[in-house]
This record gives structure tokens, sequence and C-alpha cells, in this order.
């Protein structure tokens, strides 16, 4: 058998002389791909700031309610389920149940980041004092959402005529329930920027 010569030996080899570098494929670009990447995380606390203000009393102290893009949820957020055209339409009772997880997880965050000292049991009390009826119902009036919403006849302030009236604490429930129900509705209605405007 003859000896392999130093030619044999290299003709299957890669040459090492080539000054390009290997070809690669091109990275596509983030800006051109509309799928998310896989390490975006949403952080709710990206968007809240400290509560600088101490009261909210006159009208121009509160920010502008901004509209629900989707006419059908604008829609469902102010209409009792007693007032639907159909069983199968939304009522602002489903909204409200997220709409409740949005104003809770806001209230959180926001009194999470203005008061970094304070104990639990004092953060929940602060919480519970921004989320409950009595102030949400304060929100619809000022806003007037109670003039846009469509409820049975009993929730009017003189009754239905021949029957009975809601009472005030049932009243001032349905009131807060649809300011949380537009606060759902907003931010279902905006999936990308819902959230933000609901903060903003």
């Amino acid at each position: 058998m003859r000896k392999r010569s130093q030619q044999d030996a290299t003709i299957n080899t890669p040459s090492t002389t080539n000054d390009e570098p290997p070809s690669k494929k091109p990275k596509p670009s983030s800006s051109s791909s509309s799928t998310p990447s896989a390490d975006a995380q949403f952080s709710p606390s990206a968007f809240i700031t400290r509560w600088v203000s101490a009261n909210l009393t006159t009208p121009d102290q509160y920010p502008p309610l901004p509209e629900i893009k989707d006419p059908l949820l604008a829609r469902a957020a102010l209409t009792h389920s007693g007032m639907r055209k159909s069983p199968s339409e939304l009522s602002y009772e489903r909204l409200e149940w997220l709409g409740d997880v949005y104003i809770e997880l806001v209230a959180s965050e926001l009194i999470f980041s203005t008061f970094p000292t304070l104990p639990e049991g004092q953060l929940s009390n602060f919480r519970e004092m921004l989320t409950r009826n009595s102030t949400l119902s304060k929100f619809s009036i000022h806003y007037g959402l109670d003039k846009r919403a469509y409820f049975p006849r009993e929730f009017d302030l003189e009754g239905r005529q021949g029957g009975s009236t809601a009472s005030a604490k049932r009243r001032e429930k349905a009131l807060g329930d649809i300011f949380e129900a537009y606060v759902g509705a907003l931010i279902r209605s905006d999936p990308q920027d819902g959230y933000k405007t609901a903060v903003d």
C-alpha cells in the first residue's frame, strides 16, 4: 500500500485560508414581526407612579374618562342584565367581575408605591377605601355613567311606577359595579394599550 501524500490528506479538509467569514442567515428584525417576544413580560407597576395629590375635590382634578373602543362592550358595560334584548347579550354584571380585578390591581400597585413603609394591614385598609362601592359609585356619578346606564326603573330615584324602588345600598352597589364594568370593558376593548389607558 502506498503512503498517502500530504495532498491526499488535505483534499477534503475545508480551506482555512479564505478571508471571508462563513455566511449566516440574517436574523429577523424585531420590528418586522408582529409576534411578541417570548422575553416580553407584562408589568403592572411599569405604568404606576406615586400618588402625589392629597384629594380630588373639584371636577378639574379628575382625569378625563377614556372612551371604550368596542361599541358592543361600551353598551354592555352600562346595561343591566334585566335590560338586555336577549339572554346571550353581555351585561355589566359579567364585565364588573373583570373590572373589579383590574381596579384592585391598580389600587394595590398605587398604594404599595406611595406608602413604602406602611404595614400590610394599613395597606389593605387603604385599598378597601379606594375600591369599595361608596367610592366607585361617586366616580360613576361624576362621569355621568348613571345617566347613560340602562337600569330597570326601580333604580331610578322615583322608582318604578306602582312598584318598589331599589334601596340606597343596592343602588350604590349598582353604580359601583358599572364603574368596574366600564374599566373592564375599556381594557378588554384595547388588548394592547387598554391597561395603560385605564391607569392614566
